[in-house]
């Protein structure tokens, strides 16, 4: 397959994640954008911190999307459509289990973030309150990431982009209803997140119900199987412990900040969303790469796996140089857009050209990640962070003593450097994937 070719089939299946994508982190930002028109600072701190202890609760167990799309596309390349079903299925039972377990838990949840991350009691206030609600929706956040992750695989990024819109499209209504129109605080925003993504789950649910035919009724031949399960479990150890990195890494960037005071940690969170919105617009060409890694390395076709490689590299590069320039020129309008409180824009303002150049930096760890996981190569992907996370600590206790909140940015960008630099060092051994024999 020539790498143009390569090209128009990433670009076909990455604009309805690029779109799905975005929808995401502008859930978050209208959660600042109604928080930042509250009164109190405390309540935006107090959201931020919420919702970073949220990702780290939730998305630590990503692995349930990302280890379902990589194999499941591998099995499709490789034509066994019975064991695409049984990864699914396995999926689904883990993410209700972990969903309910989360559930279960939510008082020690919200222990563990006093104890690591004291801050102002109203801020604290204010993180209890949200956790405390929005856990319950982790269940059907844990389902839809399967679904998604499902659908990515068999590179039907069409139907994946109807769940997504669904879930952040309702959750940004409710937010802007439940928290501006009902006064509800972070409790209305938290309401919201919760029944939105019920709804997603149960589009979800009955997307992939209708794909799945007359199938969804046979059980996959070794189903239960336990080097089956075995592999899997594997496979998700791998991914936890580098998701469980990234989180924390991105949590803790957050959490420093409120050594600096409540005005300075909520500085933080209109420049987070710029990271935010463009990480997750530069995952949809990283999440389009992942399926056609796996086709390829299902199809035992080395070309075809360098040329899907280098066609993400090349739009990744490009759009993230698009995204640097023009938060660059715009900054300072997106800032006053997000809060209000004259304090925090103007400390935002300060610091804002450290979040505007993190999309040129970090771009190439995420289409790596993308790659990697494509190819089910966890392992290296765990190895890779590990990495990372032992000079990212270094660089965020010290850092900032020397040099405030610039040396806290400092400490992100180096984090993101490295992600890429560690993966990209291990290129030839994800072309190889493509010569090895499947499990």
């Amino acid at each position: 397959m020539a790498l143009g070719s390569q090209r128009s089939r990433l670009l076909r299946l990455a604009w309805p994640i690029m779109i799905s994508n975005v929808t995401v982190p502008l859930v978050g930002a209208t959660d600042v954008f109604v928080m930042g028109h509250q009164p109190d600072a405390a309540l935006l701190a107090g959201l931020g911190l919420g919702t970073a202890a949220f990702s780290l609760s939730l998305f630590s167990f990503n692995f349930l999307r990302m280890g379902t799309t990589g194999p499941v596309s591998q099995a499709a390349g490789a034509g066994n459509m019975a064991e695409a079903r049984a990864i699914l299925y396995r999926a689904s039972i883990l993410a209700v289990l972990i969903g309910i377990l989360l559930i279960l838990i939510r008082p020690l949840i919200i222990l563990a973030l006093h104890v690591a991350a004291p801050a102002d009691p109203a801020v604290e206030q204010a993180a209890a309150a949200y956790l405390h609600i929005r856990l319950l929706g982790a269940p059907m956040a844990l389902i839809e990431m399967v679904l998604v992750g499902w659908l990515w695989a068999l590179q039907d990024s069409r139907s994946a982009l109807y769940i997504q819109l669904a879930t952040n499209l309702v959750n940004i209504c409710l937010d802007l209803w439940f928290v501006l129109g009902l006064n509800w605080g972070v409790e209305g925003a938290a309401i919201a997140s919760v029944l939105a993504h019920g709804c997603g789950a149960l589009l979800g649910c009955l997307i992939v119900w209708r794909r799945l035919g007359v199938d969804r009724w046979i059980v996959p031949t070794g189903m239960f199987a336990w080097e089956r399960i075995r592999g899997m479990l594997l496979v998700n150890r791998d991914i936890f412990i580098r998701t469980v990195c990234v989180v924390i890494g991105l949590l803790m960037f957050r959490l420093e900040a409120n050594r600096f005071g409540a005005v300075a940690a909520a500085s933080i969170e209109p420049l987070y969303q710029f990271l935010t919105v463009t990480a997750y617009a530069l995952d949809g060409i990283s999440h389009a790469v992942e399926p056609m890694t796996g086709d390829a390395i299902g199809r035992k076709n080395r070309n075809a796996l360098r040329e899907a490689a280098i066609a993400a590299l090349q739009a990744g590069g490009i759009m993230a140089f698009v995204m640097t320039t023009a938060l660059f020129i715009f900054g300072p309008n997106i800032i006053s857009i997000f809060t209000t409180i004259p304090e925090v824009v103007i400390l935002a303002e300060a610091y804002y050209h450290y979040a505007a150049i993190l999309p040129l930096i970090a771009v190439w760890c995420y289409l790596f990640d993308g790659m990697f996981l494509g190819a089910a190569l966890a392992s290296v992907c765990r190895n890779a962070m590990l990495q990372t996370m032992a000079v990212y600590l270094i660089c965020l206790f010290t850092l900032p003593r020397w040099l405030g909140l610039d040396g806290l940015w400092l400490a992100i960008i180096i984090f993101m450097a490295l992600r890429g630099v560690t993966l990209a060092i291990k290129w030839e051994r994800l072309l190889g994937s493509a010569d090895a024999k499947l499990p």
